[in-house]
């Protein structure tokens, strides 16, 4: 039996450690390893990722999206390149928020494309990417999730076109759609999905499991949406009965 505080220094000590490396050098089972990894999650002294944990670093708080970049990162990379496979040169796109959409900046970059976003974690990705010229939208600065938002955004948005819309989700809901808890960003996904020609809902499964206040995209708006192969299978089914395009991938791709 080790105890966390171990482990806690052991990452402290390398920044970042495989579930496989902390096993070796502790001298403990990967599965007693994964018990004190998710103890000290629960107390936000970490953060986990597939495979191993990193420390937290000072000023970011597990709510903050530096943070959950890192959250099932495999998941999202696989969703991510897959969702940049649709992309096709000097087309338009929206990039709205979220580290998943954010994971498809590395399969973009080669692309000569228009990227429209209220993301400055997109922003700051692309901004050396000669053959992509970035549209920023305007707006209030929120500082826990590096994006721009509110009135100013909204009404910037009415005046766009896109030929893609890549959207990510607090949750989804089987009935509905992609779901929110931000009411403030609502008006912003409907602004974007009048204004795109297809959308592309991303979310890992862990999605399924949580609920929203507000939809942000209904079914039979969405042209595919993009998740990971721990998707219940019935609840692909039913979505499907739905008239729902739903693309499973698999983390093996990565």
């Amino acid at each position: 039996m080790i105890n966390d505080m171990t482990v806690l220094d052991y990452i402290k000590l390398n920044k970042h450690s495989s579930t496989i490396e902390l096993a070796k050098e502790l001298g403990a089972s990967e599965s007693t390893v994964r018990r004190a990894l998710t103890r000290l999650e629960d107390k936000r002294l970490i953060m986990r990722f597939h495979g191993g944990a990193q420390i937290i670093e000072a000023g970011i708080s597990a709510d903050d999206v530096a943070y959950r970049k890192g959250k099932n990162w495999k998941k999202k990379n696989v969703i991510a390149r897959e969702a940049s496979k649709v992309v096709e040169d000097n087309s338009t796109i929206i990039l709205l928020g979220g580290t998943t959409v954010c994971a498809m900046c590395n399969y973009i970059r080669n692309k000569k494309l228009t990227v429209i976003t209220n993301s400055l974690i997109v922003l700051d990705e692309l901004k050396r990417e000669e053959h992509i010229k970035i549209i920023l939208l305007g707006g209030e600065y929120n500082p826990i999730e590096k994006e721009l938002g509110g009135a100013i955004t909204s009404f910037g948005m009415k005046h766009m076109r896109a030929d893609y819309l890549f959207s990510g989700a607090t949750s989804f809901d089987e009935k509905q759609g992609a779901t929110t808890q931000d009411l403030y960003s609502l008006e912003l996904y409907r602004s974007c999905i009048e204004s795109s020609n297809q959308i592309y809902i991303l979310t890992d499964s862990s999605k399924f499991e949580k609920f929203g206040t507000a939809v942000t995209a209904y079914h039979h708006e969405i042209t595919c949406l993009i998740t990971d192969s721990d998707i219940d299978s019935d609840l692909k089914e039913r979505l499907a009965e739905k008239g729902l395009n739903v693309k499973v991938v698999s983390e093996n791709k990565i």
